[in-house]
């Protein structure tokens, strides 16, 4: 008891810390919202962000990001974000969330706190199934399976038990009137082409049986690609609006349930149980383990062992139920629901599990993204060390010589690894080890994860490389295109590439990264110390580095050839000089002048991206088509990222410097970790996009408005699919498999002029890189060419009164 009551004492102030703080809580869903489609991932975290306005201890950031949707990330202080369901990128989002939160943190733009904590809602046994998920970078992974959660128990995962639950404000009874006559089935007909639910076929052929010997019932099938089986067409009404789902529920006189095969083995409960149930309305649904304790005395069961007897009988007794017993059954359905299934249970169990990862009761990051660094030499003029320094709280480092990997053959012992980088020279041995063909591999290889392996090169000692052979050291657009993102350090190297860029694709926009202190406790060193770090000595317009003292004299001369890393004590700013930050103890008080400054850049080169440009041309009848290309090539683009570095406490001139050389958000290992998820992010090579204008005889006549098809050959999830299209300014779609046809409508438009401006925009960084616009297009009817593409409606018909193009 004395033992007990002591433990409570010291656990107390924990505790207290946890239930006096409130979680700034961010979401993900699998896939965006639609209109017109229902989306079990939107309606889980809708429902998750409106619990949150009835919990004291979360504040729901207003942000629930999507695949190709992330707008405000960059901006978004969150303590934790919870994922629902697997997407193509999630790595690139984890780490990307990971690496906001620090840089946000350590720049003042967010509150300073514990690190971000990323939470997985693993709905699906399946996709992916556990042994992938324990290998991303998540710090917890909740799961609506007691079966999936022994599973994640096994593997030391921080894990617990969480249903999915029902928002009882959306889904509510709705007043009806008359007899129910509809046995309504929401789903999609793809599950049975991919055989995921193996019994839904017999299912709905047993209900169409029982509607006809039962007087004034009918089968009404609702969702996609039902147009591919004849037999149930002529029940089938369409897609049904998210928001017309209650009250179909409501009306229906009884509503077909069925579970994916791989989900009902594992005891998980889908959306549908619980969103049936709130509407007072029978659910006839298959019986297995771990749906009795929902749906035993207000569901009515089908048995999959005789499927055809046992809907048809559920059926009938739905259809012979009287009213008071229905209402009565109904009732204590909803009430079961509302009180045990909500969505604030669901929020709080959330809520739980990170009290207990930030107490430190257990948790910790499940699988750390690792990254091989293969390194030649220069490490340290590299200023490598500190980098690693920074970047070892979000990624597990590892750091090889060229001897340690070059006797080891083809790709054997690399693929355990996220990411590759080397470090060396062009040319150099590092570098002609990641180029030889047998280590060059498919694109769309992947790891364990289900994600790409990511290749990067820091190139130090390039100069002379550079100088000697008036160029990109023989490079050519294939050895480009093995690396993701490259590294470099001076402005010879980078009017290298630019001077490449015919060669190696789309043109350069240029962005540096400053980065000269981290904060040091070196013993005998003044508390008000740097450590400061020299990129490339043999850096043209740098002969010496000078250490002033208090007068301006030279205190000591730091050869080009010396160390790279030197600390300054007591360090101050001089507005005078250019520069200021370093050491020797000779010298009390001294400036570190370093000309010139732009020694401190760092640029950031992107490579192997699918970068777009964007044509018009006047419609040929004879194919009826006028096309807008966006070609994609093996592209350069180098990125801008500024620096933070690390200012010593007390105040040591670091804010006259932040001020004046806009110094803002990172320091050197920070640079490598955003190139890391600027590559990830980004499209990869060899892709491109085509979208076709349609017309018609007699000039550039669109139907029904604007109709877009789309085919990336060489497509890979996650990095093609970071380009959205727009249109007038309204975003049509951002790319998400490697075909497609939809339409925007001008419906409501006809006679008048309308201008067109098509866009393509990178979705995670937001920026609009390519322009297509067309004027003064007539709206007229049409006659209905493209009835077959994705998204047709409507007869509205552009047709140009005056064509301008560029």
């Amino acid at each position: 008891m004395l033992i007990t009551s002591l433990l409570l004492f010291l656990l107390l102030p924990s505790l207290t810390s946890c239930l006096n703080r409130t979680l700034t809580l961010s979401l993900h869903a699998q896939v965006p919202p639609s209109s017109s489609l229902i989306v079990g991932s939107v309606l889980t975290t809708s429902g998750l962000a409106s619990s949150s306005r009835s919990n004291p201890h979360v504040d729901y950031t207003g942000k629930t990001f999507y695949p190709f949707h992330y707008e405000g990330l960059d901006g978004t202080c969150s303590d934790a974000v919870v994922v629902e369901g697997y997407f193509a990128m999630i790595a690139a989002f984890v780490n990307e969330v990971r690496r906001i939160d620090r840089r946000n943190r350590l720049s003042g733009r967010c509150p300073d706190g514990p690190p971000v904590k990323v939470v997985f809602w693993s709905l699906d046994p399946d996709f992916p199934t556990p042994d992938i998920l324990v290998t991303l970078d998540f710090d917890a992974i909740l799961t609506n399976s007691r079966e999936v959660e022994e599973i994640f128990k096994v593997k030391g995962v921080t894990t617990a038990y969480n249903e999915l639950a029902v928002d009882s404000q959306v889904f509510r009874p709705l007043p009806h009137e008359g007899r129910r006559t509809d046995i309504v089935f929401v789903g999609s007909g793809g599950a049975i082409t991919a055989g995921a639910k193996q019994f839904l076929e017999e299912a709905l052929q047993a209900a169409i049986e029982a509607s006809k010997t039962l007087p004034d019932t009918r089968v009404v099938i609702y969702g996609s690609s039902w147009d591919s089986f004849p037999e149930f067409a002529p029940y089938w009404k369409g897609v049904l609006p998210q928001s017309d789902l209650a009250k179909v529920y409501s009306d229906a006189l009884v509503v077909l349930g069925s579970t994916m095969d791989s989900q009902r083995e594992a005891g998980m409960v889908n959306n549908r149980v619980y969103e049936v149930l709130s509407t007072t309305t029978p659910l006839l649904t298959e019986k297995f383990g771990g749906i009795e304790g929902v749906c035993d005395g207000v569901c009515l069961y089908y048995d999959v062992g005789s499927v055809q007897d046992s809907v048809k009988k559920g059926i009938e007794d739905a259809y012979n139920m009287g009213e008071e017993e229905r209402a009565e059954r109904g009732a204590r359905g909803r009430e079961r629901v509302v009180k045990e299934h909500g969505y604030g249970g669901r929020l709080q169990k959330f809520v739980d599990v990170l009290w207990e990862l930030e107490e430190g009761g257990g948790g910790h990051r499940i699988s750390k993204p690792k990254v091989l660094f293969i390194t030649e030499v220069g490490w340290w003029r590299w200023g490598g060390w500190q980098a690693l320094d920074a970047m070892k709280s979000d990624f597990d480092v590892e750091v090889k010589t060229i001897s340690d990997v070059a006797s080891q053959e083809g790709l054997n012992g690399w693929m355990e690894y996220g990411f590759i980088i080397g470090v060396g020279s062009l040319g150099g041995e590092v570098d002609i080890l990641l180029r030889k063909k047998e280590h060059r591999w498919p694109r769309s290889w992947t790891l364990k994860s289900m994600q790409p392996q990511y290749r990067g090169f820091v190139i130090v000692d390039e100069k002379e490389r550079f100088e000697e052979s008036g160029g990109v050291a023989g490079w050519d657009r294939e050895d480009w295109s093995c690396y993701d993102v490259i590294y470099v350090s001076t402005d010879s190297v980078k009017l290298a590439i630019e001077e490449a860029k015919s060669d190696a694709g789309a043109g350069t926009h240029v962005v540096w990264q400053i980065g000269i202190g981290l904060k040091t406790e070196l013993k005998g060193v003044g508390k008000d110390a740097i450590e400061a770090f020299i990129l490339d000595w043999r850096r043209r317009g740098i002969e010496r580095v000078d250490i002033l003292d208090e007068g301006g004299e030279v205190c000591v001369g730091q050869d080009p050839a010396g160390k790279a890393t030197v600390v300054l004590a007591n360090a101050r700013w001089d507005g005078e000089k250019e520069l200021g930050s370093d050491f020797t103890g000779a010298c009390d008080n001294a400036t570190l002048i370093i000309r010139p400054e732009e020694v401190w850049k760092l640029y950031l080169v992107v490579v192997s991206t699918s970068y777009v440009d964007i044509t018009g041309s006047v419609i040929q009848p004879s194919t009826i088509e006028s096309t807008l290309a966006l070609i994609a090539d093996d592209s350069i683009v180098t990125e801008e990222v500024r620096g933070l570095p690390g200012w010593v406490k007390g105040g040591a001139g670091g804010g006259e410097l932040k001020d004046k050389f806009g110094l803002d958000e990172t320091d050197r290992g920070e640079a490598i970790m955003y190139g890391l998820t600027r590559s990830m992010c980004l499209g990869r090579s060899a892709a491109t996009l085509n979208v076709k204008i349609w017309g018609v005889e007699g000039g550039l006549a669109l139907e029904g408005g604007v109709i877009f098809t789309v085919h990336t050959p060489g497509w890979v999830g996650g990095r093609d699919g970071s380009w959205c299209i727009l249109l007038n300014g309204e975003l049509v779609t951002c790319i998400q498999q490697d075909g497609l046809g939809l339409k925007v409508d001008f419906e409501g438009k006809v006679g008048r002029i309308e201008n067109i401006k098509v866009e393509l925009k990178g979705n995670v960084y937001n920026d609009v890189v390519r322009t297509w616009e067309g004027e003064g297009f007539e709206v007229r009817e049409g006659s209905g060419i493209g009835e077959g593409l994705r998204g047709w409606g409507g007869r509205t018909v552009v047709e140009p009164a005056g064509r301008t193009l560029r």
